[in-house]
């Protein structure tokens, strides 16, 4: 788009409208916007076809914040393209991550704008950047330039030719399979309301599947933390799960796929394409009949675990020198299959269990190829959450009692956008929480922890204060909706099996009479300071509790936290509707354990 045209003065090629609208106030100049930073090259070559002898400015974005500087990388492509010169805006002051010259504009006015665009000098390029360039060409492209680029190189052709052609990606014919297509979300154009736009996206998933209680909230807040995953320790697994086929997890998988950033839809994956596939695109990994092969892989099933935290590596050897390397693999990550996922892959995620719909309870039928209202919410979730980075990245949520361990990692993210998202959505996170862990018994804590809360269960319901080990074993293998009747090599768990587990306790077998009988047990005593250190206070989170928002009160934190406000709500900003934020909390409340209590007695 010409912004201004002034004859024989030289040309300015910017990025976007407005910083060329600002480039040419500040200097007269001739001034295009190329419209965004993939297409600078384009646009740089056809005007330099149309005037090859004027002097040409490419006008940087220096996108200084994010990985890459894309938008400095596409200028110094285009300015070394057709020998022209090269303008990065620098800034006094960065606190509010500037980019543009437009940005330089607003901060420091147009003189600096003029200054450094008068400053523009034709950038330097080391040979290997030269070859990089070069081998991006066409073969006709290439040949057009060659003589040029040779003596510019102070190379012989035949070297600049072998330089280029090892650079050069390998011919497509010599490849099977097609190329992955991971293009980056399109942001929304204008300033977006978090609160509006998640309850959009809830409103699409109870649409289009039939969903546990409170799932939808979740399904929002967890699409929202794919765009902005980066900025959190964790990521946390998403498990969609059913007891059998027909269930609708194929096509909730689809669903969520269209409103999340670079999606990578699979029904099998292999180590060595799990970790670079990471690596370069940083999708969000959507895998369909886990069930069926993430069990039979252990490396496989370390490297999703690995992928949870931010940090996680593939450590690999590459190259004629085996040189270790270090592959990232932190990255959100779908998980639909029948059944359970494997022990520690199933901490590490947050279970959707799915059930067939009746007949006539779907609203509507999702169509794939009718995904304009997905693709303008994924375009808004990706605004709200790029305009939001800074306070996502400094939000400490506060969370319920009953959140810690793995489960306060896995929730942590998602309480962070409700927080920042503002509105009804704090007491929406809380409720989703109340209500999904009580369908999954809290067992995202590990496998151990879920078999010190039954045993601790086991000990209430049968009132005893002893207990052989043996009963022990028979009370757990009757809890039919819990893997201890099949956990041991797919039979029922043994005393042997419940001797080693809780070894790892410090806990082990006494000699203990219990009635007529003398042989190998436990004391509730035994497990007094382990249930203390790894349970919640009973009553705060229990099995087939039923936990609803209106037997919980009207808040989910405690009366004295009401009456005294959030500790940090007087040094910390206002959330979207202008209440109070809740991060950075020091001493976060805890779940009200009364009305629990009640509603379960």
């Amino acid at each position: 788009f010409a912004v201004a045209e002034t004859p024989d003065s030289p040309l300015v090629i910017a990025e976007g409208f407005a910083t060329a609208a600002s480039i040419a106030e500040a200097t007269g100049l001739a001034t295009v916007a190329a419209m965004n930073a993939g297409n600078l090259p384009t646009v740089a070559k056809a005007l330099r076809e149309k005037f090859p002898e004027r002097e040409i400015i490419i006008a940087a974005d220096n996108d200084q914040f994010t990985d890459g500087n894309p938008g400095l990388a596409k200028a110094r492509d285009a300015a070394f393209a057709i020998r022209a010169k090269l303008a990065v805006p620098a800034f006094k002051n960065v606190t509010t991550k500037p980019t543009d010259f437009n940005d330089l504009h607003k901060l420091e006015g147009l003189d600096f704008v003029k200054t450094q665009i008068e400053s523009a000098a034709t950038p330097t390029e080391t040979d290997e950047q030269r070859f990089q360039r070069l081998a991006k060409l066409t073969p006709a492209e290439y040949d057009r330039v060659r003589d040029d680029e040779t003596r510019q190189a102070g190379v012989r052709g035949g070297t600049l030719d072998s330089e280029v052609a090892k650079r050069r990606p390998k011919s497509v014919e010599t490849l099977q399979g097609g190329a992955l297509n991971m293009v980056d979300v399109e942001l929304w154009p204008e300033a977006v309301v978090g609160a509006d736009v998640l309850a959009e996206i809830a409103e699409v998933y109870s649409r289009y599947i039939v969903l546990p209680a409170s799932a939808a909230d979740f399904l929002a807040l967890w699409n929202a933390h794919t765009h902005c995953f980066e900025l959190f320790q964790c990521s946390p697994r998403l498990n969609i799960s059913s007891p059998d086929k027909g269930c609708g997890k194929t096509t909730l998988r689809d669903l969520i796929g269209t409103m999340v950033p670079r999606p990578l839809p699979t029904e099998n994956l292999s180590v060595a394409v799990l970790f670079r596939v990471i690596e370069k695109y940083k999708p969000t990994l959507l895998a369909d009949e886990a069930d069926s092969w993430v069990h039979e892989s252990e490396e496989l099933r370390g490297l999703l675990n690995a992928g949870h935290r931010r940090g996680g590596q593939a450590l690999r050897c590459e190259g004629e020198g085996n040189e270790v390397r270090a592959f990232n693999v932190f990255a959100p990550a779908i998980l639909c299959g029948i059944g359970a996922l494997p022990g520690t892959l199933h901490d590490r995620s947050i279970v959707i269990r799915l059930k067939r719909a009746k007949p006539g309870e779907l609203r509507e039928r999702f169509d794939s190829r009718r995904i304009e209202r997905e693709t303008v919410l994924r375009r808004k979730l990706a605004r709200w959450c790029e305009d939001n980075r800074a306070r996502l990245e400094g939000c400490d949520p506060e969370l319920p009692s009953g959140a810690f361990n793995r489960l306060a990692d896995n929730w942590r993210p998602l309480f962070a956008i409700a927080e920042i998202a503002g509105g009804d959505w704090p007491q929406r996170a809380a409720t989703a929480f109340a209500k999904m862990i009580s369908q999954n018994d809290a067992d995202a804590q590990g496998t151990r922890t879920m078999l010190l809360a039954d045993i601790r269960q086991v000990f209430g319901e049968t009132a005893v204060e002893r207990i052989l080990s043996k009963t022990l074993v028979e009370k757990l293998c009757t809890m039919s909706d819990r893997p201890w009747p099949e956990a041991h090599k797919g039979h029922p768990v043994t005393q042997t099996w419940l001797a080693r587990q809780l070894r790892n306790f410090g806990i082990a077998t006494r000699a203990l009479t219990v009635g007529d009988e003398r042989a190998k047990g436990y004391t509730l005593a035994d497990f007094a300071d382990i249930f203390e250190r790894y349970l919640p206070v009973e009553g705060e989170t229990k099995r087939d509790s039923v936990t609803m928002p209106e037997n919980i009160g009207d808040s989910q934190f405690p009366k004295r936290d009401r009456e005294q406000g959030c500790h940090a709500s007087e040094t910390h900003k206002t959330s979207e509707n202008n209440e109070p934020s809740r991060c950075h909390a020091s001493n976060p409340p805890a779940l009200d354990p009364e009305p629990i209590e009640a509603l379960l007695l």
